[in-house]
């Protein structure tokens, strides 16, 4: 049964009149005939006594207590219609550091902004900013490299990534692999991209030696990357993002691998229900898809799929 008839049928009954429910609608009066007699074919009654020559209409007893059906399904259909953009007028919030706001996920923010049209709120925090997001449920969803601990937030690993290094491009540096130990941690640019690579860095060079500069994120280690001496380790994302917009930047082997980079997902352990759990879905799926076709420049967690297609306990 076509809802575009039942509407039709509606207005008709509003007016009490074809003619005024066709300027209501906009159409002739023909085309408003043809859809009352469509809908009662398609109920097999009579909804309308039709007279010559008389402008008012006088329902039938079908078509009187045809009336009540007639309003809930035209309720429940712009209810329906209506879903999608309410859902997604729901903001959902993301909070992450900003070596994946700006180098890994730039491209599936903006798809889910103006593709999907969701209404995003994106939140560049370090990781502990980004528990503390989570656990008040000021963010719904959340991604950090370092752990802390929280009885509302449910943490998952997501995907890994290698740790290279990254030399300045004006310096002499040996084509061949090189060792930790000839690299002189006084020209390092440093940045603690997680707990494993700190624990592996003091490993190799003296912790009381400090780098020419440490900073706190990706823009800014590649302000200091001009110096030929200079060297840093860095995510292979944020590395092929650097080699890609032109900087001063090459990648060289190293002997000994630093640990790969683990980033967790979080969310809260009390999840929104309703059309924020279908905001939620769609997140989810495209960052599913997001994150396969970065392959083999990361490596999904085996669990990912599952962690993203059904909501965590």
């Amino acid at each position: 049964m076509n809802i575009v008839n039942v509407e039709t049928f509606l207005s008709v009954v509003r007016n009490q009149s074809i003619f005024l429910a066709a300027q209501e609608l906009y159409i002739s009066q023909p085309t408003v005939s043809a859809r009352l007699r469509q809908l009662e074919e398609d109920l097999g009654i009579t909804l309308i006594h039709r007279r010559k020559g008389v402008r008012s209409i006088e329902l039938t007893p079908e078509g009187v207590k045809f009336i009540p059906l007639a309003e809930r399904w035209a309720a429940l259909n712009a209810e329906t219609s209506g879903f999608a953009a309410q859902s997604f007028s729901v903001p959902f919030t993301i909070a992450s550091p900003d070596s994946l706001n700006l180098y890994l996920l730039q491209p599936l923010l903006r798809q889910l902004a103006e593709e999907d049209g969701l209404a995003l709120r994106i939140r560049t925090q370090q990781s502990p900013e980004i528990f503390s997001l989570i656990d008040s449920m000021e963010a719904d969803a959340g991604f950090v490299f370092h752990l802390s601990r929280s009885v509302n937030v449910v943490c998952k690993p997501l995907f890994s990534e290698k740790m290279v290094l990254l030399c300045s491009k004006n310096g002499d540096w040996p084509s061949r692999p090189i060792t930790p130990a000839e690299l002189d941690p006084r020209h390092e640019r440093f940045l603690a991209w997680s707990q494993d690579l700190q624990l592996w860095h003091d490993s190799w060079w003296n912790p009381s030696t400090k780098p020419y500069v440490q900073v706190d994120n990706a823009a800014l280690l590649a302000l200091f990357m001009d110096d030929p001496r200079s060297w840093a380790l860095c995510p292979a994302s944020v590395a092929d993002a650097l080699l890609r917009a032109g900087h001063p930047v090459a990648l060289h082997t190293l002997t000994h691998c630093p640990p790969d980079r683990t980033c967790y997902y979080l969310t809260g352990r009390t999840l929104r229900s309703g059309p924020a759990a279908a905001v939620r879905s769609v997140f989810q799926q495209r960052l599913l898809e997001h994150l396969t076709a970065l392959s083999p420049l990361i490596r999904l967690h085996p669990s990912a799929p599952a962690l993203l297609g059904t909501p965590p306990n």
